[in-house]
């Protein structure tokens, strides 16, 4: 298994036009799902105008949160985190929907059960800053 792959052997990807959905554990947050209440927060909305910045200003802000960037596509972006002192890794993706104008993310340890809710911290942060970049 290649640090850039998952526990499953997979690298992160969309699945029927979604982001993949979490396994049954606390450690993956999603905004695809939200009958998976303790996994899910609400997408990103951003105006129709901004619809050409999205994925440029999700990629700065990953980059800048310290991740880096595995996959890229016109709709879809995958990246890793990875903790300084046991190098956990944790996939993170994001996927533009522009129909809707909606920003989803993925935000998913590759190990363990629980993350003490350092997925939930990230995603809120790019949310954040997300915010305070795209208006």
């Amino acid at each position: 298994m290649t640090d850039k792959q998952n526990k499953e052997n997979e690298a992160p990807r969309i699945v029927n036009g979604q982001l993949l959905a979490c396994p049954d554990k606390p450690n993956c947050i999603n905004t695809e799902y939200p009958d998976r209440t303790t996994q899910f927060i609400p997408a990103l909305s951003y105006q129709a105008a901004k619809s050409e910045q999205v994925m440029n200003t999700a990629k700065s802000i990953i980059l800048e949160m310290g991740g880096e960037i595995i996959n890229e596509d016109k709709n879809y972006l995958s990246a890793i985190f990875t903790s300084s002192i046991f190098r956990f890794v944790d996939d993170f993706e994001i996927r533009q929907d522009e129909p809707a104008l909606k920003l989803h993310i993925r935000s998913a340890s590759r190990m363990g059960y629980s993350d003490f809710g350092v997925n939930q911290r990230r995603v809120k942060l790019f949310s954040e800053f997300f915010k305070e970049n795209i208006k």
